[in-house]
């Protein structure tokens, strides 16, 4: 592209949203209501709880979000041993241990943690959606409480990412991701990135609601991450 020597030239950008301190929101996103229910009752004393959180790909500050949430469970009467964070890797390699000390931080060393391995994991079948298996690996949803955590940004798949995306793809079967991903190959990108409702996400919300996904802690990220 050429311009002429007179061209003024510009470069838009967004204009960055003006937020809390990180602390802050965490400890108002646990104590908002989902519905009639508040974050912080969802979790009961001596209940065995699933975190299922993105991978090393994805941007989410998921090591300063995991300390308040793991302090929320600890005081509704949940022991560190009764909790497990599992990363969701979807159909993505296994992450290094850099990756995953990285991601999660002391919560490596102070939690069990685990990983989804599309390849090797046990897959338990949650019936099907308009002739889509629904298969999620067995561990990552076989608890009293299973919760989530991600972030939102404009989706090419989807429509956006976070919300039920850490069941499916997040801890699915690969059989179930080919047909999600599929029915997005024929969806024109303009139709489906940023659009709330469409068919892929259906699928990923059904998915979710029969894995028994209760509740994700999801956060928009500014440029400075």
């Amino acid at each position: 592209m050429e311009l002429p020597q007179t061209a003024k030239v510009y470069i838009a950008e967004p204009k960055e949203a003006v937020s809390a301190d990180l602390d802050v929101m965490l400890s108002r996103a646990l104590k908002r209501n989902l519905g009639d229910v508040g974050f912080e009752s969802l979790a009961r004393s001596g209940e065995k709880v699933m975190i299922l959180v993105d991978d090393y790909t994805r941007e989410t500050p998921t090591k300063d979000i995991l300390p308040p949430l793991l302090e929320m469970l600890r005081r509704n009467g949940i022991r560190s041993e009764d909790v497990t964070v599992m990363m969701a890797l979807g159909t993505h390699r296994k992450p290094t241990a850099a990756e995953l000390q990285e991601k999660l931080g002391p919560v490596v060393d102070e939690y069990r943690v685990t990983f989804h391995d599309a390849e090797s994991c046990e897959y338990t079948e949650l019936g099907s959606y308009k002739g889509i298996p629904i298969l999620v690996y067995r561990e990552g949803v076989e608890r009293d409480l299973v919760l989530g955590v991600g972030m939102i940004v404009p989706h090419r798949v989807s429509g956006f990412s976070g919300g039920s995306k850490i069941i499916q793809p997040g801890v699915s079967a690969p059989e179930t991701t080919g047909y999600t991903h599929w029915i997005s190959a024929g969806i024109p990108g303009r139709e489906i990135l940023g659009t709330v409702d469409n068919e892929v996400r259906r699928v990923m919300d059904v998915a979710a609601e029969r894995a028994g996904l209760r509740a994700v802690l999801n956060v928009v990220l500014d440029s400075g991450k």
